[in-house]
Order: C-alpha cells, then structure tokens, then sequence
C-alpha cells in the first residue's frame, strides 16, 4: 500500500473505509465507542470485502469500550494523526440543537461526514455503544444521550454520503438500544455497494446535495470576495449555528474551482477535468494537503489554534458562531499576540462579513463584478417572472448553472491574466509534490512598470497580488500554455452578462423587465448614472432579443417540416387525376355563378397544388443571432 498517498491502491473501489460511533461522555467528554471494521492504528482506510463478516477483527460486539485506554478500545487503536477524530464529529454547540450534520477532513486525504443526534437517557435501555449499562449514568451528559456516527471515506462525496447517513441514524436512535449497531453494520456494506463504481464516478456526485444557490443568495458580492481571498491564500472562516451550514459553504467553495475535488483525491481517478482547462493552466493548486492553503469544513478551536498559530499556510475553515465571536477579538488592532488572527470572518447564515481595511482593499469587486455578482444573486433567486417555462428558471437557479458561472469567470480572469506581457514568465516560487521548493529569478513585481489594462475588471491590484506573489499564481503561470500570452483577452464578466443565464426560452415580459427594472445597487453603494443604466439595459435587451429570435427562427423550421409533411400526405391520398377532375368541376361552379373567370386562372389561384419543385425549395429566412 502506498503510504505517501494514504489509501493507495488496496481500497478495491470501495468508497467507506470505517463506520465510527462517538459519544459525549459527561466525565471523559468525546469519545470513539464503536467502530466498524475495527480502526487498527494506521492512517490508512482498510480494505474488507463486501462479504466479510470478521471486519471486526473477531471482537465482540457488546464488549465495553474502555474509556481509560483512549485512544484504545475494544473499536481498535485510533492513529496519532487522527486524534481529533472525536472532537470533530461532535461540533461545538452540538448540545444547542437536536441534530447536525458535519463534514470534516483527516490526514492522509481521507474525508468524514458525522450526523449528530441526541435523545433523553431515560428512553433509551444501554447508552453505550459498546455494550453495558453499569455506568450509564456516569456517561449520561445533563440528561441526554449524544452521539455521533461517522462515515470515513476516500472522496469529498458530503452531500450523498450526508443523505444516507442522517436517515439510518434517526433508526439508530429510535432502536433505543445504542448496543445494537447491526445497522451501522448494514449501512457499511450498503453505501460500498450503492456508491461502487462506475455509478460514483461521476463529477455530480461529488457535488450532489451542495447548496450553492443558497450561498450565492446570502452573500451576493461577498462570495466573490471569499473567493479572492482564498485565491490570495488568506486565512478565511465560515461561521454558522448549527455549522451544517458552514460546512456546507466551504464545500461549495471549493466545488467552483475546477478540479479541487479531484485534488483531494491524488490516487483517484480525475472526475472533473478537461483539455481546454488544462490550456489555460487548471486545476489551480490550491485546497489540498500539499498545497498552500487548507480546505478544512469544520474545524473546533484547537484545530483553529493549530492551523492558525502553528502554520504560515492559508486556509478556508468552516466552524461554530461561538469560535467566529472568539477570533474576531484577534482581528482587531489591539489585540493579544497569541491570539489566532485571520484574514475574513464570514457568517454564511446572515452575510455578516467582516475583512479588515487593508484586506478589503486587496478583494474588492470592481463595477463589473458587482454587476456580474448581481446577475448571478438575481438568477440564483429565481430569475424571470414572465412567460418563462418553469424548466428554465429552475435551471438558471441550479447550482450547476451557478457553479458554471463562477467558472466562467474564473476562465475569464485566467485568460486576461496570461495577456499581460511578462506573467507567464514570471515562474516566481514554484512547488511540487515532494515538498521540494525551487526559486527562480522574478522578471516581475506589482511595481513593474507594464500595461495592466487587460485585467482592469477584476481590480489591478488583486491580479498584480495574485500573479506574482502567491504560490498558487505563481504555479499558475509556469504551466500556462505559452500561446495564451498572445490570445485577445475575452470580455469581462458584465460584458459578457449572463450569457448562459437567459439562453432558454425567456419570452417578451422577461426582456421588458429587465430593461424597464430599477438599478439595483452595486456593492461600493453608489447609484448607477442614466448612461450606466441605459448601457446595461441596452446589453440586456439585445441577449434577450437574440434568444427571441433564435425561439422563432426554431419554430419557423418546425412550421417548414409540418408543411411538408401535409404537402406529401395530401400527394399520397389524392390522385392526379381525382385533383384535376377537382379543379374542372370548381371552374364549371364558378363559370355558371360569375361568367368569365379567367383571370383567376393565375398561379396564385393554384396555392393549394404546390408542387414538389416548390415545396422543396422552402427554407427560413435567415435571422441574425446575438451572440457573445
């Protein structure tokens, strides 16, 4: 087995190494009291049949875990690395609410979903999942029962594994026998085989369940700015209570990154990449665990402390609003030097965002951002109220739509960035796998004196900051493909503006809406002037004019194929002769009731016997189609 890459190749395909039940202890606090295959003190995810029925190493089931011997029990032996297993999957504030949901990351790429749910004591016969009942009340905290079960796995797959997992602990819970762990038993064997490949691999998966829309909603602008700041390697935190939802949100996160998932996988096969992102120097090297800045969904207080205090590396944490409220002290001017500092602190619940001065500056959305992130909060919301189909607008709210969205943007600025003369020679430090760091000579620096003009959309100075100083961008540009200096850079986001949002159908009332709308405001405050107003307006109505004149260029075509169609069916059922002996009595009605007629004998007045020269020779008009 490779250890360097932690699970290697022995894991056969399956997705869940260990099912693992935690409880809060009222003297001991959080501890492991079943797991199943036995954890055996290595960092990496065994491998037991689908079949197997000894995965627990021959223990008995209710024997009782010895509390004493932590990191040691009758469940197997805990690795070192893994030592905060038990204090993840009971998030802080757990006690406050009923259940949660947590994702959360270990050493060695192996990633965990943890359902929490807690229940009276006196309702349930043996708290202990090891079996027993003597010291149930010792182990009993303010009269409830709290535990965690913890799905350990090889792929960042939470939403799924989150579905599967929350239903089989309410069964645990109503079992009333925490003893009986026969249907952790059964979720182990059920999840490996419903989630075998190839049905897993699959980049939809590894995204099923994330609630991007939502995000897009709460932050608007600020998700952009997040989004900077991790590609500057700051130090951000997500805040929620309960922290589903921050876990949710860094997960999202890195969902917009192309290929991020797949990177938190080194040994598996890549599920989210292709030839033109490679192009232009994707995936980013950011969010895994050789990588300079950490992907970490939920992180407790000394997690925080350790990443914070103890690294230089930057990170995207989700946590509790009670550590947010504890590292805010840290951010201000006076604040203790043993404190953990971070660069942003968001609450994904309310969009309270607080950056300091200096950090804002650095993230801050220029007019065609706030435009662009404004679109895409009006789209997640529900774009269009007119004659719409609801397929559309439910795809223009879809997370995929977001997601791609954001990628786009990301594409954009990739791409502007490579025009600038001098980037992508710009190696700077650059990384690899091995840990090595090699320094070559910098042929630029934010100060050098060239023309920044093809990035002015996304704030010089962010892009002068990315570019050539961070690792990521510097990686960046000695992998991007050299031809890309030389490309045109594309059009900036608002330009562009929701090209993908209203490609679908949106009718008369959506483009009058959007042209007649009030200004909303961009994220620096200030109203838009009439010419502003008039210029965005303008670029929305002619997207929306051309995907009406696509619509009636495609029904003209069907129109066309339904003529055809009478045309040739009416040739089948009359005959040439049963039609002209048609027309002669016609002409012998006509002649008796109006005398001469024969200026109706005109090839207008024979319309209703086209011919096949004729009907052949039927096409569209050729319309002009908007296009980007």
């Amino acid at each position: 087995m490779d250890k360097a890459g932690g699970i290697g190749q022995a894991f056969d395909g399956h997705l869940v190494g260990h099912v693992v039940v935690v409880g809060f202890h009222a003297q001991l606090g959080s501890q492991i009291e079943f797991s199943y295959p036995s954890l055996r003190g290595s960092p990496e995810l065994r491998t037991p049949g689908l079949s197997d029925s000894q995965d627990v190493a021959g223990d008995p089931v209710g024997r009782r875990a010895t509390y004493a011997s932590q990191p040691r029990g009758d469940w197997g032996q805990l690795p070192e690395e893994w030592s905060f297993l038990p204090h993840l999957a009971l998030p802080d504030g757990a006690h406050e609410s009923e259940d949660d949901t947590v994702y959360f990351c270990l050493p060695r790429n192996i990633h965990c979903v943890a359902c929490f749910r807690q229940t009276n004591a006196r309702e349930a016969m043996t708290i202990d999942a090891g079996g027993g009942s003597e010291e149930d009340e010792r182990i009993a905290s303010r009269g409830s029962v709290q535990k965690s079960v913890v799905l350990m796995c090889k792929r960042p797959i939470y939403g799924i594994l989150g579905e599967r997992l929350g239903g089989v602990v309410r069964a645990y819970f109503d079992q009333g026998d925490f003893a009986r762990t026969d249907v952790l038993a059964e979720l182990f064997h059920s999840v490996n085989k419903s989630l075998s490949k190839p049905y897993w691999n699959n980049f939809s998966v590894l995204v099923h369940g994330l609630d991007l829309r939502t995000l897009v909603v709460t932050l608007k602008g600020d998700l952009l700015r997040v989004l900077k700041l991790i590609l500057l390697e700051k130090r951000v935190v997500l805040v929620s209570q309960p922290v589903r939802a921050a876990c949710n949100a860094v997960a999202c996160l890195a969902s917009v990154f192309p290929a991020a998932f797949d990177r938190m996988s080194p040994n598996e096969e890549a599920l989210d990449s292709n030839i033109e992102d490679q192009a232009i120097g994707l995936p980013l090297e950011i969010l895994s665990e050789r990588d300079n800045i950490i992907f970490q969904p939920y992180a407790h207080l000394p997690l925080i402390n350790n990443l914070l205090l103890e690294s230089s590396k930057g990170c995207v944490l989700g946590t509790s609003r009670n550590c947010g409220v504890f590292l805010k002290t840290g951010m201000s001017s006076n604040a203790h030097a043993n404190l953990p500092t971070c660069d942003a602190i968001v609450d994904v619940q309310t969009g309270q965002t607080t950056i300091p001065e200096e950090v804002g500056r650095l993230c801050a959305l220029t007019r065609e951002e706030s435009l662009f992130m404004e679109d895409l909060a009006y789209a997640a919301g529900g774009a269009g109220q007119g004659n719409e189909s609801p397929g559309t607008i439910e795809y223009v709210s879809s997370d995929d739509n977001l997601r791609e969205r954001l990628r786009d943007y990301l594409r954009r600025l990739l791409r502007s960035t490579a025009c600038i003369n001098g980037v992508l020679q710009n190696s700077g430090p650059t990384g690899t796998d091995s840990g090595s760091t090699t320094t070559t000579a910098t042929k630029l620096t934010p100060g050098s004196n060239v023309d920044w003009s093809p990035v002015e959309a996304y704030n010089t100075r962010f892009v002068k900051m990315w570019a050539l100083t961070t690792m990521n961008g510097c990686q960046w540009a000695s992998k991007c493909e050299p031809v890309l200096k030389k490309a045109q850079p594309p059009p900036s986001p608002a330009v562009l503006r929701s090209s993908r949002q209203f490609k679908n159908n949106f009718g008369l009332t959506s483009v009058w809406s959007w042209w007649t709308e009030e200004p909303r405001n961009t994220a620096s405050g200030t109203s838009q002037s009439a010419v502003e107003r008039m210029s965005a307006a303008s670029a929305r109505a002619v997207e929306g004019v051309s995907d009406l004149i696509h619509k009636l260029e495609s029904e003209l075509k069907s129109i066309e194929t339904v003529i055809r169609e009478k045309v040739e069916e009416g040739k089948k059922t009359i005959s040439a002769q049963g039609a002209t002996d048609l027309e002669n009595k016609l002409e012998a009605r006509v002649n008796s009731d109006s005398g001469d007629i024969t200026n109706m004998k005109t090839p207008q007045a024979r319309v209703l016997r086209p011919n096949r020269e004729t009907t052949e020779s039927l096409s569209p008009v050729p319309l002009y189609r908007g296009g980007d």
